[in-house]
Protein backbone atom coordinates (compact mmCIF):
# COMPACT_ATOMS: atom_id res chain seq x y z
CA UNK A 1 0.00 0.00 0.00
CA UNK A 2 1.58 3.02 -1.05
CA UNK A 3 0.12 6.35 0.53
CA UNK A 4 1.39 9.99 -0.48
CA UNK A 5 0.64 13.31 -2.28
CA UNK A 6 0.72 13.10 -6.29
CA UNK A 7 3.84 15.23 -7.55
CA UNK A 8 4.83 14.05 -10.57
CA UNK A 9 8.04 11.99 -9.51
CA UNK A 10 5.31 10.00 -7.31
CA UNK A 11 2.80 9.92 -9.54
CA UNK A 12 5.83 8.02 -12.50
CA UNK A 13 6.78 5.68 -9.50
CA UNK A 14 2.74 4.73 -9.19
CA UNK A 15 2.60 3.70 -12.77
CA UNK A 16 5.92 1.77 -12.65
CA UNK A 17 5.03 -0.22 -8.96
CA UNK A 18 1.48 -0.39 -9.50
CA UNK A 19 0.38 -0.99 -6.13
CA UNK A 20 -2.53 -0.42 -3.86
CA UNK A 21 -2.46 3.43 -3.88
CA UNK A 22 -4.20 6.37 -1.70
CA UNK A 23 -3.34 9.70 -2.68
CA UNK A 24 -4.19 13.26 -0.75
CA UNK A 25 -3.77 15.71 -3.76
CA UNK A 26 -2.08 18.88 -2.81
CA UNK A 27 -4.13 21.83 -3.14
CA UNK A 28 -2.98 25.03 -0.76
CA UNK A 29 -2.58 27.85 -2.24
CA UNK A 30 -5.10 27.44 -4.80
CA UNK A 31 -2.78 24.79 -6.90
CA UNK A 32 -4.78 22.51 -8.95
CA UNK A 33 -1.81 20.44 -10.86
CA UNK A 34 -2.35 17.04 -8.20
CA UNK A 35 -5.83 17.38 -7.64
CA UNK A 36 -6.50 17.42 -11.97
CA UNK A 37 -3.51 14.44 -12.23
CA UNK A 38 -5.53 12.37 -9.16
CA UNK A 39 -9.36 12.73 -10.86
CA UNK A 40 -7.49 11.54 -13.81
CA UNK A 41 -5.84 8.65 -12.00
CA UNK A 42 -8.61 7.57 -9.92
CA UNK A 43 -11.22 7.52 -12.83
CA UNK A 44 -8.51 4.97 -14.64
CA UNK A 45 -8.73 3.09 -11.64
CA UNK A 46 -5.53 3.39 -10.57
CA UNK A 47 -5.62 4.90 -6.98
CA UNK A 48 -7.99 6.31 -4.52
CA UNK A 49 -7.66 9.92 -3.58
CA UNK A 50 -9.00 11.43 0.07
CA UNK A 51 -9.27 15.32 0.36
CA UNK A 52 -6.67 17.04 2.25
CA UNK A 53 -9.90 19.30 4.28
CA UNK A 54 -11.35 16.73 7.02
CA UNK A 55 -8.83 14.60 6.85
CA UNK A 56 -8.32 12.42 9.91
CA UNK A 57 -6.79 8.66 11.38
CA UNK A 58 -10.08 7.09 10.64
CA UNK A 59 -10.50 8.65 7.61
CA UNK A 60 -7.97 7.21 6.55
CA UNK A 61 -7.88 4.26 8.06
CA UNK A 62 -10.85 3.42 6.46
CA UNK A 63 -9.41 4.00 3.04
CA UNK A 64 -6.80 2.17 3.62
CA UNK A 65 -9.00 -1.19 4.38
CA UNK A 66 -11.25 -0.18 1.24
CA UNK A 67 -7.76 -0.58 -0.74
CA UNK A 68 -6.52 -3.56 0.66
CA UNK A 69 -10.10 -5.81 -0.12
CA UNK A 70 -9.93 -4.76 -3.69
CA UNK A 71 -6.90 -6.25 -6.31
CA UNK A 72 -4.25 -4.65 -7.22
CA UNK A 73 -4.63 -2.20 -10.50
CA UNK A 74 -4.11 -3.55 -13.81
CA UNK A 75 -1.67 -1.91 -16.19
CA UNK A 76 -2.78 1.98 -17.14
CA UNK A 77 -1.84 1.83 -20.49
CA UNK A 78 -0.13 5.53 -19.69
CA UNK A 79 2.67 5.78 -21.59
CA UNK A 80 6.24 7.26 -19.23
CA UNK A 81 8.71 7.75 -22.18
CA UNK A 82 7.80 11.31 -22.76
CA UNK A 83 11.47 12.29 -23.19
CA UNK A 84 11.91 10.06 -26.25
CA UNK A 85 8.29 10.50 -27.83
CA UNK A 86 9.13 14.24 -27.45
CA UNK A 87 11.92 14.01 -29.38
CA UNK A 88 10.60 11.63 -31.89
CA UNK A 89 7.14 14.32 -32.01
CA UNK A 90 10.19 17.70 -32.77
CA UNK A 91 11.83 15.29 -35.79
CA UNK A 92 8.60 14.78 -37.13
CA UNK A 93 7.41 18.53 -37.16
CA UNK A 94 11.19 19.77 -38.47
CA UNK A 95 9.99 17.22 -41.57
CA UNK A 96 6.77 18.01 -41.81
CA UNK A 97 4.46 20.51 -44.28
CA UNK A 98 2.08 20.99 -41.52
CA UNK A 99 4.89 23.16 -40.05
CA UNK A 100 4.86 25.45 -43.15
CA UNK A 101 1.33 25.33 -43.26
CA UNK A 102 0.66 26.45 -39.44
CA UNK A 103 4.18 28.68 -39.59
CA UNK A 104 3.43 30.36 -42.74
CA UNK A 105 -0.61 31.00 -42.49
CA UNK A 106 -1.04 33.95 -43.31
CA UNK A 107 -1.89 36.64 -40.76
CA UNK A 108 -3.79 38.62 -42.80
CA UNK A 109 -6.56 35.87 -42.17
CA UNK A 110 -6.82 36.18 -38.56
CA UNK A 111 -6.67 40.59 -38.89
CA UNK A 112 -9.59 39.81 -41.28
CA UNK A 113 -11.39 37.87 -38.99
CA UNK A 114 -10.44 40.32 -36.36
CA UNK A 115 -11.55 43.29 -38.06
CA UNK A 116 -15.27 41.45 -38.93
CA UNK A 117 -15.16 41.11 -35.31
CA UNK A 118 -14.92 44.49 -34.49
CA UNK A 119 -16.93 45.78 -37.24
CA UNK A 120 -20.07 44.30 -35.98
CA UNK A 121 -19.49 45.12 -32.44
CA UNK A 122 -19.50 49.01 -33.84
CA UNK A 123 -22.57 47.96 -35.86
CA UNK A 124 -24.85 47.21 -32.35
CA UNK A 125 -24.84 43.59 -33.44
CA UNK A 126 -23.92 40.35 -31.92
CA UNK A 127 -23.28 36.79 -33.00
CA UNK A 128 -23.62 33.33 -31.03
CA UNK A 129 -21.08 30.64 -31.24
CA UNK A 130 -21.44 27.04 -29.93
CA UNK A 131 -18.45 24.48 -29.68
CA UNK A 132 -19.89 20.58 -30.24
CA UNK A 133 -17.21 18.10 -29.60
CA UNK A 134 -17.65 14.66 -31.22
CA UNK A 135 -16.93 10.62 -30.21
CA UNK A 136 -16.21 10.94 -26.55
CA UNK A 137 -15.93 7.09 -24.46
CA UNK A 138 -13.63 8.13 -21.53
CA UNK A 139 -11.65 10.03 -19.70
CA UNK A 140 -7.96 10.39 -21.93
CA UNK A 141 -5.60 13.35 -22.41
CA UNK A 142 -7.03 14.14 -24.90
CA UNK A 143 -10.31 15.03 -23.13
CA UNK A 144 -8.12 16.75 -20.15
CA UNK A 145 -6.75 19.25 -22.89
CA UNK A 146 -9.93 20.08 -24.34
CA UNK A 147 -11.66 20.44 -20.85
CA UNK A 148 -8.29 22.96 -20.11
CA UNK A 149 -9.49 25.15 -23.06
CA UNK A 150 -13.12 25.21 -22.44
CA UNK A 151 -11.93 26.75 -18.88
CA UNK A 152 -9.22 28.36 -20.37
CA UNK A 153 -11.28 30.52 -22.30
CA UNK A 154 -14.62 30.41 -20.29
CA UNK A 155 -16.36 28.88 -23.14
CA UNK A 156 -19.27 25.85 -23.07
CA UNK A 157 -18.20 23.00 -25.04
CA UNK A 158 -21.39 20.13 -25.48
CA UNK A 159 -19.43 16.49 -25.77
CA UNK A 160 -21.10 13.92 -27.81
CA UNK A 161 -20.68 10.97 -26.36
CA UNK A 162 -21.21 7.40 -28.35
CA UNK A 163 -24.16 5.54 -25.57
CA UNK A 164 -22.83 2.04 -25.95
CA UNK A 165 -19.25 2.78 -25.32
CA UNK A 166 -18.90 5.65 -22.96
CA UNK A 167 -17.96 4.65 -19.90
CA UNK A 168 -18.89 5.49 -16.08
CA UNK A 169 -15.80 7.73 -15.27
CA UNK A 170 -16.45 9.60 -18.35
CA UNK A 171 -19.82 10.64 -16.47
CA UNK A 172 -18.49 11.52 -13.65
CA UNK A 173 -15.93 13.60 -15.22
CA UNK A 174 -18.21 15.68 -17.22
CA UNK A 175 -20.51 16.14 -14.13
CA UNK A 176 -17.85 17.89 -12.63
CA UNK A 177 -17.41 20.49 -15.37
CA UNK A 178 -19.95 23.09 -15.44
CA UNK A 179 -18.95 24.24 -19.29
CA UNK A 180 -19.30 20.46 -20.26
CA UNK A 181 -22.58 19.37 -21.41
CA UNK A 182 -22.94 15.69 -22.74
CA UNK A 183 -24.82 14.72 -25.45
CA UNK A 184 -26.23 11.48 -27.30
CA UNK A 185 -24.11 10.82 -30.51
CA UNK A 186 -25.71 8.22 -32.16
CA UNK A 187 -25.85 4.58 -30.32
CA UNK A 188 -22.76 2.76 -31.54
CA UNK A 189 -21.23 4.65 -33.75
CA UNK A 190 -21.59 1.21 -36.12
CA UNK A 191 -22.03 1.96 -39.97
CA UNK A 192 -24.83 0.41 -41.19
CA UNK A 193 -24.65 1.94 -45.04
CA UNK A 194 -23.35 -0.51 -47.65
CA UNK A 195 -19.62 -0.18 -48.86
CA UNK A 196 -20.29 2.12 -52.07
CA UNK A 197 -22.14 5.00 -49.94
CA UNK A 198 -20.99 7.28 -47.28
CA UNK A 199 -20.92 5.91 -43.55
CA UNK A 200 -24.18 6.53 -41.94
CA UNK A 201 -25.27 4.69 -38.44
CA UNK A 202 -28.67 6.44 -38.47
CA UNK A 203 -28.93 6.67 -42.74
CA UNK A 204 -31.50 5.61 -44.90
CA UNK A 205 -30.20 2.16 -45.25
CA UNK A 206 -32.88 0.15 -42.69
CA UNK A 207 -35.91 0.24 -41.82
CA UNK A 208 -37.61 3.54 -40.05
CA UNK A 209 -38.72 1.40 -36.62
CA UNK A 210 -35.34 0.03 -36.69
CA UNK A 211 -33.94 3.58 -36.40
CA UNK A 212 -36.38 4.37 -34.02
CA UNK A 213 -35.88 1.77 -31.97
CA UNK A 214 -31.74 2.44 -31.70
CA UNK A 215 -32.32 6.47 -31.31
CA UNK A 216 -34.87 5.44 -28.27
CA UNK A 217 -32.26 3.08 -27.03
CA UNK A 218 -29.38 5.53 -27.42
CA UNK A 219 -30.96 7.69 -24.83
CA UNK A 220 -31.70 5.20 -22.46
CA UNK A 221 -28.40 3.77 -22.76
CA UNK A 222 -26.79 7.14 -22.25
CA UNK A 223 -28.71 7.97 -19.44
CA UNK A 224 -28.11 4.50 -17.89
CA UNK A 225 -24.26 4.53 -18.63
CA UNK A 226 -23.37 8.85 -17.84
CA UNK A 227 -25.42 7.86 -14.41
CA UNK A 228 -27.72 10.84 -14.81
CA UNK A 229 -29.89 12.71 -17.88
CA UNK A 230 -27.77 13.89 -21.06
CA UNK A 231 -28.73 16.99 -22.59
CA UNK A 232 -31.66 14.97 -24.76
CA UNK A 233 -29.87 16.00 -28.08
CA UNK A 234 -29.60 13.75 -30.66
CA UNK A 235 -26.02 13.92 -32.74
CA UNK A 236 -25.60 11.51 -35.37
CA UNK A 237 -22.29 9.76 -36.17
CA UNK A 238 -21.12 11.19 -39.75
CA UNK A 239 -23.65 14.20 -39.33
CA UNK A 240 -25.95 12.07 -41.21
CA UNK A 241 -29.46 10.50 -40.81
CA UNK A 242 -32.53 9.82 -42.61
CA UNK A 243 -35.23 12.33 -43.29
CA UNK A 244 -37.82 10.00 -42.18
CA UNK A 245 -36.27 9.68 -38.86
CA UNK A 246 -36.08 13.88 -38.08
CA UNK A 247 -39.48 14.00 -37.03
CA UNK A 248 -40.03 11.33 -34.62
CA UNK A 249 -37.15 11.96 -32.47
CA UNK A 250 -39.15 14.32 -30.44
CA UNK A 251 -41.86 11.43 -28.96
CA UNK A 252 -38.95 9.65 -27.93
CA UNK A 253 -37.60 12.21 -25.19
CA UNK A 254 -35.25 14.39 -27.94
CA UNK A 255 -35.37 18.15 -27.48
CA UNK A 256 -32.81 18.67 -30.18
CA UNK A 257 -30.87 17.78 -33.58
CA UNK A 258 -27.47 18.42 -34.28
CA UNK A 259 -25.65 17.63 -37.25
CA UNK A 260 -23.23 19.63 -40.10
CA UNK A 261 -24.64 21.99 -42.51
CA UNK A 262 -24.98 25.26 -43.47
CA UNK A 263 -25.66 28.14 -42.27
CA UNK A 264 -29.95 28.26 -43.45
CA UNK A 265 -32.27 27.42 -40.38
CA UNK A 266 -33.59 23.73 -41.03
CA UNK A 267 -36.64 23.07 -41.59
CA UNK A 268 -38.70 23.62 -38.79
CA UNK A 269 -39.93 19.78 -36.96
CA UNK A 270 -42.56 20.71 -34.03
CA UNK A 271 -41.14 20.17 -30.33
CA UNK A 272 -37.47 19.69 -32.13
CA UNK A 273 -34.54 22.30 -32.01
CA UNK A 274 -32.34 21.79 -34.99
CA UNK A 275 -28.88 23.35 -34.30
CA UNK A 276 -26.09 22.24 -36.36
CA UNK A 277 -22.03 23.10 -36.74
CA UNK A 278 -20.33 24.78 -39.83
CA UNK A 279 -16.81 25.09 -38.72
CA UNK A 280 -14.69 21.76 -38.77
CA UNK A 281 -11.05 22.55 -38.87
CA UNK A 282 -9.85 18.95 -40.04
CA UNK A 283 -9.32 17.96 -43.48
CA UNK A 284 -10.86 14.24 -42.95
CA UNK A 285 -10.13 13.08 -47.13
CA UNK A 286 -6.16 14.68 -46.80
CA UNK A 287 -5.09 12.91 -43.91
CA UNK A 288 -6.89 13.95 -40.91
CA UNK A 289 -4.92 17.01 -40.94
CA UNK A 290 -5.64 20.29 -40.41
CA UNK A 291 -7.10 21.87 -42.96
CA UNK A 292 -5.44 25.15 -45.15
CA UNK A 293 -6.06 28.10 -42.17
CA UNK A 294 -7.11 30.12 -44.92
CA UNK A 295 -9.82 28.56 -46.06
CA UNK A 296 -10.89 27.48 -42.44
CA UNK A 297 -11.10 31.27 -41.43
CA UNK A 298 -13.08 31.80 -44.84
CA UNK A 299 -15.62 29.46 -43.35
CA UNK A 300 -15.88 31.52 -40.62
CA UNK A 301 -16.36 34.63 -42.72
CA UNK A 302 -18.74 32.96 -44.53
CA UNK A 303 -20.70 31.80 -41.38
CA UNK A 304 -20.58 35.65 -40.32
CA UNK A 305 -21.67 37.17 -43.65
CA UNK A 306 -24.44 34.96 -43.65
CA UNK A 307 -25.69 36.07 -39.98
CA UNK A 308 -25.51 39.46 -41.15
CA UNK A 309 -27.63 38.58 -43.81
CA UNK A 310 -30.26 37.52 -41.83
CA UNK A 311 -32.23 39.29 -39.28
CA UNK A 312 -30.48 38.22 -36.19
CA UNK A 313 -33.01 36.99 -34.79
CA UNK A 314 -33.26 34.10 -37.12
CA UNK A 315 -29.73 33.31 -37.67
CA UNK A 316 -28.52 30.07 -36.29
CA UNK A 317 -25.46 30.15 -34.39
CA UNK A 318 -22.12 29.74 -35.96
CA UNK A 319 -21.04 25.88 -34.21
CA UNK A 320 -17.03 24.77 -33.96
CA UNK A 321 -17.11 21.15 -34.40
CA UNK A 322 -13.89 19.63 -32.98
CA UNK A 323 -12.55 15.90 -32.70
CA UNK A 324 -10.36 15.97 -29.47
CA UNK A 325 -9.56 12.26 -29.72
CA UNK A 326 -8.00 12.55 -33.28
CA UNK A 327 -6.37 15.97 -32.88
CA UNK A 328 -2.80 16.41 -33.65
CA UNK A 329 -0.76 19.31 -32.51
CA UNK A 330 -1.57 21.89 -35.60
CA UNK A 331 -5.55 21.09 -34.73
CA UNK A 332 -4.99 21.74 -31.55
CA UNK A 333 -3.03 25.55 -32.24
CA UNK A 334 -5.56 26.29 -34.06
CA UNK A 335 -8.78 25.41 -31.87
CA UNK A 336 -6.66 27.65 -29.31
CA UNK A 337 -6.11 30.69 -31.59
CA UNK A 338 -9.88 30.33 -32.75
CA UNK A 339 -11.26 30.06 -28.74
CA UNK A 340 -8.42 32.97 -28.18
CA UNK A 341 -10.11 35.17 -30.59
CA UNK A 342 -13.50 34.56 -29.67
CA UNK A 343 -13.66 34.32 -25.95
CA UNK A 344 -14.50 38.12 -24.31
CA UNK A 345 -15.09 39.63 -27.57
CA UNK A 346 -17.75 42.09 -27.71
CA UNK A 347 -20.54 41.39 -29.90
CA UNK A 348 -19.49 37.70 -29.07
CA UNK A 349 -21.54 35.27 -27.50
CA UNK A 350 -20.88 31.88 -26.69
CA UNK A 351 -23.87 29.77 -26.16
CA UNK A 352 -24.06 26.59 -24.28
CA UNK A 353 -26.28 23.19 -25.31
CA UNK A 354 -29.37 23.63 -22.60
CA UNK A 355 -29.51 27.31 -23.33
CA UNK A 356 -29.79 26.37 -27.31
CA UNK A 357 -31.79 23.50 -27.34
CA UNK A 358 -33.79 24.73 -24.34
CA UNK A 359 -32.89 21.72 -21.85
CA UNK A 360 -32.12 21.29 -18.25
CA UNK A 361 -29.49 18.33 -17.70
CA UNK A 362 -30.09 16.64 -14.11
CA UNK A 363 -26.37 16.01 -13.78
Amino acid sequence: MSISQLGYNTALDLLAAQPRAIVVPFAEGGESEQLERARCFAARGLLSALSAKGLNPKALADAVRRSLSVPRPAPSGIRTDGLAETVRIVERLATSTSVARVSHAPRAGWQNLRDEFTRLADAGRSVTFWWRDDDAIEPTPALERLLGLARRFAVPVAIAAVPTKLTRALGERLAAEPLASPLVHGLAHENHAPPDEKKSEFGPHRPVDRLVADAARALAVARASLGYEPEPVFVPPWNRLAADLVPRLGALGYKGLSTFGTMAQPKAVPGLTQINVHIDPIDWRGGRRLRCESDIIATVLKALADCGRNAMDDAQPIGLLTHHLVHNEDEWTFCERLLESLAGRPGIAMADAPKLFGSASTG
